[in-house]
């Protein structure tokens, strides 16, 4: 299977695929060598990766897509049929996948947040027209696309490749052994002859460290998609400016963070719009409508898996005796359409909205029906309290496995895309000394990190 998706995604690029203008001015000292240690963070919702550059200072692999963020490159997969080769399957990987579903929603298989699959014992597989792919497949397939899109700036993988990794991956029953065990089954067709894994958290710590003028005790608080992880660094001055020495305290991790948030929007405020609460009659009974649709529905990872002619077939049984059919039918329309992803991205941006504003306006399309929902920052931060209190639990767990009250913390360095949301913020600024919790390059600080680790 390896060996098949490796012959996948060496093909040439598809129409889809937007080559660089130009190449940017600071990499023309580092194409005529191969970098010695590439930094990669792998993560839920955003990939990025980073090389050396000049004078040392760590740059993320720019991305040639008008829609990505320098450096930033989104952790998603669209398989498909071209019209004139219709029993080879395409693959696209990041924007270019984006691209590929907004152009053909309703004939590609889209999926998303893959990175929660790598720890599950559950996962074995998934089909996608009639092939089968491990987990393993995904994310090979997935990284050779990705560094094709780097074009010029990685010709080839270098010698050492230095991994981000979750404190504690997400997943019911997550298995961490099991999930390094599938990411070296993704790299080893890259031939890279050395693989190292180290805490994201780590390498956030890292990076902030090039801020530090003297000797500090460093709390970092990593907010993924899929897990919050944290870690506490005791950092040292590097001789004449050189790298600091570290000392690792502490670690804790919680498999809640970013798409968590999403989940309790979706639950909360879409899924009764598609039926949840609604009743349905079996054999002379009214029963409540299964949950497990909308559990799935609210899971990024397992909206993909729901476009099945069964989940459809069972759905419409259930419409049929509802007491309200007209909501799943809704559901219905919005599984056959494919607006999962137009969904997920409705949702990021009224989270994200909610970090400047009281209240914001979740606007989406459900079936036929377009919907416009007000929502507000004190509802949300309801819903989104018990999984606050779980990474403050996880933040009590790292300082205690360090062995530190709060007030000995010189530095709270906050990154990742859910640092942004003020209750998380918050959590933090009420737990540690005034003027001490800091943030900075969200989406970018665990790759940039792993080049100094490695």
């Amino acid at each position: 299977m390896a060996a098949r998706i490796a012959s996948l995604a060496r093909r040439p690029a598809s129409r889809y695929t937007r080559r660089p203008a130009s190449v940017w001015r600071e990499w023309a000292m580092t194409l005529n060598n191969l970098p010695p240690v590439l930094g990669l963070d792998f993560g839920t919702t955003n990939t990025v990766a980073a090389i050396p550059g000049p004078g040392g200072q760590p740059l993320a692999l720019p991305i040639p897509h008008g829609e990505a963020p320098d450096g930033v490159f989104r952790t998603v997969l669209a398989f498909w049929h071209e019209e004139a080769t219709p029993r080879q399957l395409e693959v696209e990987a990041g924007p270019f996948a984006v691209d590929v579903f907004l152009d053909r929603r309703e004939e590609c298989r889209f999926l998303q947040s893959i990175k929660t699959f790598a720890a599950s014992p559950l996962f074995q597989d998934t089909r996608i027209e009639g092939r089968t792919f491990r987990f393993e497949d995904l994310m090979h397939a997935f990284l050779r696309r990705y560094r094709h899109h780097t074009g010029d700036h990685l010709p080839v993988w270098p010698e050492r490749l230095v991994v981000g990794r979750p404190v504690a991956f997400a997943g019911i029953d997550a298995d961490d052994t099991l999930a390094e065990t599938r990411y070296r089954a993704a790299l080893e067709p890259f031939g890279i002859p050395d693989i190292r894994f180290v805490y994201e958290p780590v390498a956030a710590a890292y990076h902030f460290a090039r801020r530090l003028t003297g000797p500090a005790t460093v709390l970092v608080g990593d907010f993924g998609g899929g897990t919050s992880d944290f870690s506490v660094i005791r950092f040292e001055p590097g001789a004449g400016g050189g790298q600091p020495s570290a000392d690792a305290l502490g670690h804790a991790g919680v498999g809640v963070a970013g798409d968590a948030f999403d989940q309790r929007i979706v639950q909360e405020a879409i899924a009764p719009l598609l039926g949840k609460g609604g009743r349905y009659r079996s054999f002379g009974k009214w029963l409540d409508m299964p949950v497990q649709y909308y559990a799935d529905l609210a899971r990024w990872n397992h909206l993909a898996l729901m476009r099945s002619q069964r989940t459809l077939r069972e759905l419409d049984e259930l419409a049929r005796a509802s007491e309200d059919p007209a909501p799943v039918r809704r559901l219905i329309g919005f599984l056959a359409r494919e607006q999962g992803y137009l969904l997920y991205r409705a949702v990021a941006n009224a989270k994200r909205a909610l970090s400047d504003a009281q209240d914001t306006v979740l606007a989406v399309r459900l079936g036929d029906d377009e919907i416009a929902l007000p929502l507000s920052r004190r509802d949300f931060e309801a819903w989104i309290a018990p999984d606050l209190q779980r990474i403050a639990d996880a933040v009590d767990l790292c300082l205690a496995r360090a062995g530190l009250a709060p007030e000995q913390v010189d530095r709270v360095f906050l990154t990742g895309g859910s640092s942004y949301v003020p209750a998380v913020r918050r959590l933090f600024e009420q737990r540690f000394p005034p003027g001490r919790v800091e943030t900075g390059d969200q989406l970018v600080s665990i790759a940039l990190g792993l080049v100094g680790v490695g």
